[in-house]
């Protein structure tokens, strides 16, 4: 079951297509199955509302996740020199502070971050359950990255470097690389991952002895820098493919609670009438 609000009055099925319920044709299926209810009462008919009626939607797979209408993302080029942190103690420029001056918006999460060294795209939204499941590792949302490492590299730390590396009991990788372009002692690779971990790409090259002297995110998702300069950014949609993750995000969990509470009721012990209390207090003293 769903419960979910929205400002502008329009036809239901296409508000459930907006917010990534589901399609139009399968929306109107859910009405016509009497599965969706407002105000509490059943509907057949695909009627318009208005943020004062109250949604329901019901469904054999259980609960699905609307976007909240109001949900905004925006797409920056983080410069090298902000640290994405709202507390830092050294008081370094903050990637938040500068965003919100720009926005003109007090709430705002990040999907992910960027190191004080790296730069590139960041994603921030107003929606907390999106910035979630985005960085979640079981969404396998891709990112990816031009890194210039310095340092004697070849064929051999490549395809090391592909394959993944364990350190200190963390597993890293495998990743998808290629090399970008050589410069002498420097080299421009392109790197895929679907993995979010600190410092993850200067921890691995640092394990073949390679130095990282520029990261520059250039996609996360299906979101892209599209041109942006450093300090740029612009407002984008919620994207299909991130709809979908929420919405299957979603449903896990939901299967998760279900399983946990039909385990804890076949575990909870079952309490005796007084009647069945004497007759074994009766055989424990014969």
């Amino acid at each position: 079951m769903i419960k979910f609000f929205f400002s502008q009055s329009q036809r239901l099925s296409k508000y459930l297509a907006n917010t990534g319920v589901c399609s139009r044709r399968e929306a109107e299926k859910l009405i016509q199955n009497g599965l969706i209810r407002v105000d509490g009462k059943k509907i057949d008919e695909n009627i318009p509302v208005t943020s004062q009626n109250k949604i329901q939607v019901f469904t054999n797979q259980g609960e699905r996740m609307p976007i909240k209408e109001d949900t905004r993302v925006w797409v920056f080029y983080k410069p090298v020199g902000m640290i994405c942190s709202h507390n830092d103690p050294f008081k370094r420029p903050s990637f938040y502070d500068y965003a919100k001056q720009l926005l003109k918006v007090s709430h705002l999460i990040s999907v992910g971050r960027l190191d004080f060294n790296s730069e590139g795209l960041i994603i921030l939204t107003n929606n907390g359950d999106l910035a979630r499941v985005m960085e979640l590792p079981a969404s396998r949302i891709e990112r990816e990255y031009r890194v210039r490492i310095y340092g004697y590299f070849d064929e051999n730390k490549l395809i090391q470097i592909r394959k993944g590396v364990t350190i200190n009991g963390i597993k890293y990788g495998p990743f998808w690389v290629s090399v970008d372009t050589r410069q002498s002692r420097n080299t421009w690779l392109i790197m895929r991952l679907e993995t979010g971990k600190n410092r993850e790409i200067r921890r691995v090259m640092r394990k073949f002895s390679l130095r990282v002297n520029r990261i520059v995110r250039l996609k996360y998702g299906p979101y892209t820098l599209n041109g942006l300069k450093p300090g740029g950014y612009y407002e984008a949609k919620v994207e299909p493919e991130v709809k979908r993750k929420m919405y299957l995000n979603l449903r896990q969990t939901y299967k998760e609670k279900t399983q946990q509470i039909g385990e804890e009721k076949v575990q909870r012990p079952q309490l005796q009438s007084p009647k069945q209390q004497r007759k074994l207090t009766n055989n424990v003293l014969q």
